[in-house]
Formats: C-alpha cells, sequence, structure tokens
C-alpha cells in the first residue's frame, strides 16, 4: 500500500469567524490591573447616586475582588456588587459587606 497525501490550499479555505467562547475565560491578571480594578470598583461606589454605597471600598486579594464595609440592607448588598461587576474583569467577587441590623433602644 502506498501513502495517501493531501495538500490543502489554504487560501481556498474559507475561514469561519471565531466563536465565542460561552463562559468567559479566567485568567490571572496582573497586579497593576488588580490594583486598577480596585481603585475603579471603589470610585465607581463612591460617586453613586446612592448614598449608601459611598462608603464602601474594594481591594483585590490573591485574584478575588473583595467589597467590604457596612449597609443597612441585603439590597444595598447585592446592588452594590452589581455595579461593580462590569469593571471586575476576570477577578471573582467576594462580597464582604455586611449588613447593619437596625435595632430599637428599649428603656
Amino acid at each position: 500500500m502506498g501513502l495517501i497525501t493531501i495538500e490543502l490550499d489554504l487560501k481556498a479555505v474559507k475561514r469561519e469567524p471565531k466563536k465565542q467562547a460561552t463562559a468567559p475565560l479566567l485568567r490571572s491578571p496582573s497586579l497593576h490591573q488588580s490594583n486598577h480594578v480596585a481603585i475603579a470598583s471603589t470610585n465607581r461606589l463612591k460617586y453613586c447616586s446612592h448614598n449608601e454605597l459611598r462608603k464602601i471600598s474594594c481591594k483585590v486579594e490573591r485574584g478575588v475582588l473583595i467589597i467590604y464595609g457596612q449597609v443597612s440592607s441585603f439590597y444595598w448588598k447585592q446592588l452594590a456588587q452589581e455595579i461593580i461587576r462590569p469593571i471586575s474583569q476576570s477577578l471573582l467577587i467576594e462580597n464582604q459587606l455586611e449588613v447593619r441590623s437596625e435595632t430599637l433602644n428599649e428603656t
């Protein structure tokens, strides 16, 4: 038996556009990029139109964007996370916001 070789004319092969992956690729951003994301996230909350979210801060540790501070309800906790999600890039978000319990002083 003889060997069969197939030669392809690469110019003749129709190339399909690359398809986007359905899930984002998780890559480890550089330290500089991480600091930039933390600062941008904090600033987005600081200049937010909701007073409740202006004292929240963000930092990046080991490739995770951490939100920390205090809010008065779980609504604000979730909203803060969703506000920074578009700029979090490939970082995971860890929401460490504490929900203050509003207790009435009984005397």
